[in-house]
């Protein structure tokens, strides 16, 4: 009982440290997780997607690649350049 106990208390110390880094992306660039990708950044978003979309796009040059999740294949490349 107590090692389940200890393996909760882990878990939890882990998902913080994941979530403390993805707030404490300074640049506005979406961090790339492991297995996530950059989908927590476009879920905590997801209310104002289209301003969040082009902030990003300013950030990066116009062309950004966003990187989904390993296990859905779901890389989306975006641009907004004409020579693209």
């Amino acid at each position: 009982m107590a090692l389940i106990w200890l393996l909760d208390i882990f878990l939890a110390i882990i998902c913080f440290l994941n979530l403390r880094c993805c707030f404490s992306n300074n640049n506005g660039i979406p961090k790339n997780f492991p297995v996530v990708g950059m989908l927590p950044h476009l879920l905590l978003n997801v209310h104002r997607i289209h301003d969040y979309s082009t902030e990003i796009l300013e950030k990066t040059q116009c062309t950004f690649l966003f990187k989904g999740p390993w296990f859905a294949n779901m890389d989306i490349l975006a641009t907004v350049d004409p020579a693209n």
